[in-house]
């Protein structure tokens, strides 16, 4: 798992270095002679001169901040972003991202040493040939769609963000340390997320009681779930005295998951950690299956306390109340109601349009025009299952794309696990989780779903290359 570039001469460390800090410095002047010539605010002076110095060797040294950070700053953000703008956090991140890969890429195209580009998708070539051409076909799709408007937001979205969120990892993960960073960032935006949500209910705001604001945090929740399994499955190599922190970071996860009010989030976790810890090939050395067992059982325990703890809040208990009561009834054979029944119903008019244009769909953001809500001011893009929306939009020249991209996905999983790198085997569940989540609740516009995927094949490649190194050796 060690691949690293080694740059020439002119592009070292050292004169990374003496140039951050020289323009850091330069910056910082010109910014402290505009406060007292010109009357800029000393706190922008401060923010603006930090930002010179520090982000520079964020997308130098920490392009894994960038990758998690795309990942999860919607699920901080209070509301979503309305149009354009260069102050939204989402956007910031992905231009860094941005820079982070061309940076990344410069250094590997005018490099001596260190692998290829060529090298940097070894093995993987299957996997991502196959979501370039899913995103060909819906963006073709787009000549035919009766929706233009919703669909080439649908399209752009696709090309600048999620293509973004594959690729990115397959360049910028290179090594075990990254992974460390990957997984150290994930849990901990995990937990900060979980802390957030908690707080909410536990101090909810007028528009919450009201009901302005809706309680479930569906996104938020499967975002947990991810920094979950991470830490469950991620041997840490923890002394036994920081073990009971650990159990305590997941119990923490947990109250936040249940504390998301969000079904999906909650038995998507259970089946993902039931399933995995059973089937998934462990190395006893570095991993337990019977501490695992037992943490499961924990968020098993923890999730029913948590469920009597909910419906004493009264920022959640009504909408608790209601979902627990529509659960129950579809598990016992009932006709489903509220929030169920609505998915039943997109999933069903997603079907009927698949079958009246099986080849072709009715085009990107086409499935917007045929489901209509008694309320003429509600428009849905999608039918919250990112599998019948291609099937809907894109037919079977889409969901063939699909197919091949989920075959490689498998043949990816399998890489990972059949490899000695037991390091890198929790990204099985997570995108297994990933995948599950989207196909009940999501899109195919999901950043998180497709980063994931990005991510595993990053990680085949480093089981793969970690498998074909003789021993003793170390990649470049």
């Amino acid at each position: 798992m060690h691949i690293e570039t080694h740059s020439r001469d002119w592009f070292s460390k050292s004169s990374l270095h003496l140039a951050l800090w020289v323009t850091g410095g330069l910056v910082l002047f010109a910014l402290a002679y505009g406060a007292g010539n010109i009357g800029f605010e000393p706190s922008w002076v401060f923010v603006a001169a930090t930002a010179a110095v520090l982000v520079p060797v964020l997308i130098w040294k920490f392009p894994v901040f960038l990758i998690v950070g795309l990942t999860f700053v919607g699920q901080f953000k209070s509301r979503p972003a309305t149009g354009f703008s260069v102050t939204d956090p989402t956007f910031v991140i992905l231009a860094l991202l941005y820079a982070a890969v061309a940076i990344q890429l410069l250094r590997v195209t005018t490099s001596a040493e260190g692998p290829s580009l060529g090298e940097l998708f070894r093995g993987q070539a299957v996997g991502v040939s196959a979501f370039f051409l899913l995103i060909l076909v819906i963006a073709i799709s787009y000549a035919y769609t009766p929706a233009p408007g919703i669909g080439g937001d649908k399209v752009l979205r696709l090309i600048v963000f999620d293509c973004l969120a594959f690729v990115a990892p397959l360049i910028l993960l290179r090594n075990d340390h990254d992974v460390r960073q990957l997984v150290l960032l994930t849990s901990l935006a995990g937990f900060l997320l979980a802390v957030v949500t908690i707080f909410r209910l536990l101090d909810p705001t007028a528009e919450l009681l009201r009901g302005d604001q809706d309680v479930t945090k569906i996104g938020a929740g499967l975002s947990m779930d991810t920094a979950f399994l991470m830490v469950l499955y991620y041997p840490l190599k923890a002394k036994s005295s920081l073990r009971a922190g650990v159990m305590l970071w997941l119990v923490v996860l947990t109250l936040g998951i249940a504390a998301s009010v969000s079904r999906s989030a909650i038995l998507c976790l259970l089946l993902v950690a039931l399933v995995s810890s059973l089937l998934l090939r462990l190395d006893s050395r570095v991993t337990s299956r019977k501490a695992i067992l037992l943490a499961v059982a924990t968020c098993i325990l923890v999730l029913s306390l948590a469920f009597v703890w909910l419906r004493q809040l009264p920022a959640a208990s009504s909408k608790f109340a209601i979902k627990a009561q529509q659960l129950t009834m579809t598990l016992e054979g009932a006709v489903p109601t509220g929030t169920i029944e609505k998915r039943v119903d997109y999933s069903g008019s997603a079907w009927r349009a698949f079958l009246s244009k099986p080849f072709l769909g009715w085009g990107a953001g086409g499935w917007s025009t045929l489901w209509h809500n008694t309320d003429p001011h509600i428009v849905l893009t999608y039918p919250h299952n990112f599998i019948l929306e291609i099937a809907a939009e894109q037919g079977l020249a889409g969901l063939l794309a699909l197919a091949l991209l989920l075959a490689a996905i498998v043949r990816a999983s399998a890489k990972v696990l059949q490899a000695h790198a037991s390091l890198l085997v929790f990204i099985v569940p997570v995108v297994a989780l990933s995948l599950i989540g989207n196909a009940v609740t999501g899109s195919v516009e999901s950043r998180d779903m497709w980063s994931w995927c990005g991510i595993l094949f990053a990680f085949a490649r480093m089981a793969q290359q970690d498998e074909l190194r003789p021993v003793g050796s170390q990649w470049p």
